[in-house]
This record gives C-alpha cells, sequence and structure tokens, in this order.
C-alpha cells in the first residue's frame, strides 16, 4: 500500500510509526517552544525526547529531539519512498539514543517522467464541540504540492522534486478567570481603574463573589481588543501608562501582524510582518558526522539545564522607532532609535 493511501491527520509520516507495536504518540509535555512542537513517540514506555529521526541517514532531530515543525508536523509524505521503526536491538550504527529509532528515505528519479499535483481539504463541517465550547471553533486546513522526477542522462542520472504547503486556520476555546461585576462596582484606586475596566465581563459560572468564568474562542484579535490595547497602553485610560508618555513618546496603535516561525532542525526562524525577522542556527562541530550541534549541559537557566549553542544568521527590527540589521558571526551593527 502506498504511504498517500493511508489515513494520516495533516500528512505527518512520522503518524506511520503508530503501526509498530509498542509506539505511541502521547501528549506529554504538549506543544510548546519550551517543550517542542514536534510529534512526541513514546517507544516501549522511553521518553519521548529519547527518539532518533533520520532522513536519508541524517539527523532530523530537532534541540528537543523530535521531529516536527511549528505545525507539529513532519511534511513531504509525497517525497518518501520507504518508512523504517525500530524498536530494540540496534547496530552499532545507531547510536546517541535510547529510544525508538524513526528513519524514512526520499524518492529519486527514473529513466521515466513522472509526478503528482495535490491539494488535501479538511473543515469544520463534520467536527463535534468538545465539552468547554459554546460554538464550535473556525477550522479550515488546506495542504497542496507537487511532486516529479524523471532521468537526466537516462540509466545514469537524475532528479527528483517535491513541494508541499500548508495552510491552517484553527481556532481555539480559551477559559479564563476574570474579576466579576461586584469587583467593578467597588472603591478602586484611579490608576487600577483603567486596567480592571479592560478585563471582559464574566460569561460562566461564577467563582465565589469577585472572579466569574470567561470563555473565548481565540483566532485573532477583534478590532474591539485592539481597540482596548491601544487606549491602555496608549494611556488614555489614565494609570501608569499614562505617566510614562512623555519618555516613550505618542502611542499611534496597534497593528495587526502575521508571525511565521521555521524550525527545520538546524535552523529557527521568526518573523512579524516586516517588523522583526530573526533566524539562528545551531553550531555543529566540523567532522561530527551525526550532526549533532554543541550541547551546554548543566546550566542555570529559566528553559532547562541543557542548552544548545546557536549564533544569529539574520537579526533585524523595524519597530517602536528601533532600526537594527544584524550581522552573522562575530561582528557590530549600527543601531539608531528616534523618537
Amino acid at each position: 500500500m502506498q504511504i498517500e493511501g493511508l489515513p494520516l491527520n495533516g500528512r505527518s509520516f512520522v503518524e506511520l510509526a503508530n503501526l509498530t507495536p509498542g509506539v505511541q504518540l502521547t501528549q506529554t509535555g504538549g506543544q510548546s517552544t519550551s517543550t517542542g512542537l514536534g510529534a512526541k513517540l513514546s517507544v516501549n514506555g522511553s521518553r519521548y525526547t529519547a527518539n532518533l529521526f533520520t532522513l536519508d541517514g541524517t539527523n532530523l532531530n530537532d534541540q528537543f529531539s523530535q521531529a516536527g515543525s511549528a505545525s507539529g508536523n513532519v511534511l513531504g509524505v509525497e517525497a518518501v519512498r520507504e518508512f523504517q521503526v525500530l524498536t530494540n536491538s540496534f547496530s552499532a550504527e545507531y547510536g546517541h539514543h535510547t529510544g525508538g529509532i524513526i528513519n524514512a528515505a526520499t524518492k529519486s528519479g527514473t529513466n521515466s517522467l513522472h509526478g503528482s499535483v495535490f491539494e488535501f481539504h479538511r473543515d469544520d463541517g463534520f467536527d463535534a464541540k468538545n465539552y468547554f465550547d459554546a460554538n464550535k471553533p473556525p477550522f479550515a486546513r488546506n495542504q497542496f504540492g507537487y511532486s516529479v522526477g524523471g532521468p537526466i542522462l537516462p540509466s545514469r542520472t537524475f532528479f527528483f522534486s517535491t513541494y508541499e504547503g500548508l495552510h491552517e486556520r484553527l481556532g481555539e476555546t480559551n477559559l479564563f478567570t476574570v474579576p466579576s461585576a461586584g469587583v467593578r462596582q467597588g472603591p478602586v484606586a484611579a490608576a487600577i481603574r483603567p486596567y480592571l475596566d479592560s478585563y471582559p465581563l464574566p460569561t460562566g459560572q461564577a467563582f465565589g463573589t469577585t472572579r466569574g468564568e470567561y470563555s473565548r474562542v481565540d483566532e485573532r484579535a477583534t478590532d474591539e481588543q485592539v481597540d482596548k490595547l491601544t487606549a491602555v497602553f496608549g494611556g488614555q485610560k489614565g494609570g501608569p501608562m499614562e505617566g510614562l508618555a512623555p519618555l516613550i513618546g505618542e502611542m499611534l496603535g496597534v497593528e495587526r501582524a502575521p508571525i511565521e516561525v521555521v524550525n527545520d532542525g538546524l535552523r529557527h526562524s521568526v518573523r512579524i510582518g516586516d517588523a522583526i525577522d530573526f533566524e539562528i542556527e545551531d553550531i555543529v562541530p566540523f567532522g561530527i558526522e551525526t550532526g549533532e550541534p554543541v550541547r551546554l549541559t548543566g546550566m542555570f537557566h529559566p528553559v532547562g539545564s541543557e542548552l544548545t549553542a546557536a549564533e544569529a544568521t539574520r537579526s533585524q527590527i523595524s519597530a517602536f522607532g528601533i532600526e537594527y540589521e544584524g550581522k552573522s558571526g562575530l561582528s557590530t551593527s549600527e543601531f539608531s532609535w528616534a523618537a
């Protein structure tokens, strides 16, 4: 059976590992920047950080010993020719990790030209609300791309190319504890009143006389939320921000900007519109065949005791009156701040 014929949620080929006895996807640790966004596999009860992912023999692990992207998927099913999961009795070539070994091999061209074009769509049409949903959150996912391969020199040299894109719009119901209406009616200091009024009123059950439950479906900032943020942080509501206005200048407003996060294992980048663009690359010592980056252990840091050494390859800021463009390596860059 071909891989694209199997039911893969998100078309992530790592989910094929679930077909192997003793392997299961686990949500322990969640998905975040501090625990990793990739697929978390527990092999024969081992921790999800003990696995090794390889693509054509190259280490595919990120700094959390997982494989995946900001979406949590490992895309590229059209490019995968073979998939292998080893759960025990590894040979000497698979050192360093004590969990499972997940190998994938990519396709190559042949003497005949072949390819595919695909589009997969999923939405909330057949989804049900969960227990906490007052309304069903919106959901739409589009995955599209192509693959093509063929000969350059018949029986000698071949080419193969593939591309897969993912567009996903997913709402999420979040529950918050907010001040009740009774708190707003009581005596409140003038400096605190603007921040208290910025909280919404409870929409769910009450927790005593001062707090209540507020439910919201998060998809993107609403116009009302943007106006409230602008008013509070611009000092228009009074309070401490009004006193800071002479120091930080006039706040012109809040601007929405798309956030793009990319993590390919060794390179990690974040882009916020045209305002902020950062990229760092893990430092891999010369001659290390496994491709493992430099790890710093025994560190006292809020993220954890084991850190990965990296260098900035791109850094640019054009926001808040700050104009900065850094360079890679050990160098200095111009920095300016206009009021």
